[in-house]
């Protein structure tokens, strides 16, 4: 065999090793949302990790289900972890989300996880709205509304 068919031989082996791998990846079984949100419940630390990257990996199609959960689940932990990934996703989307445990009553979900990265990431100005937005609930003054308001600010 000469030099350009060994070289040819060897060129069209790792083509088809890189294809075959892209293959792989492309093709694996990919969790559906639901998937991934009923994981976030289970007891093994490593198995939580993985559901909260794969439910980031869907991206913004991911939130309406993720407020879903948020706002109706009765697992607490679920709805916690829920709120937080909204974060990591769409910081706008968390104040939302935000603003929705207000109007709720639920404010103990965003006070477990709260997600300073996403906070961090909107203008002092989506701040000052997002206040002003919980105040406009008129709803009773309570220590955890307070303590809603000083962590958006």
């Amino acid at each position: 065999m000469n030099k350009s068919a060994a070289r040819l031989t060897i060129g069209l082996l790792l083509l088809a090793g890189l294809c075959l791998g892209y293959a792989l990846r492309y093709f694996t079984y990919q969790p559906t949302l639901e998937e991934c949100i009923k994981r976030l419940n289970s007891d093994d630390f490593y198995t939580v990790r993985k559901a909260q990257r794969d439910i980031c990996d869907f991206g913004k199609p991911a939130i309406p289900r993720l407020r879903q959960s948020v706002l109706n689940s009765s697992n607490a932990f679920e709805g916690q972890i829920c709120c937080y990934l909204i974060g990591d996703i769409d910081a706008g989307a968390y104040g939302t989300i935000l603003v929705d445990v207000a109007q709720h009553l639920r404010t103990e979900i965003p006070m477990h996880y709260p997600n300073r990265k996403a906070m961090a990431s909107l203008s002092t100005t989506e701040r000052k709205n997002l206040v002003a937005d919980i105040n406009s609930l008129h709803l009773a003054a309570s220590d955890d509304l307070n303590w809603l308001e000083r962590f958006i600010t």
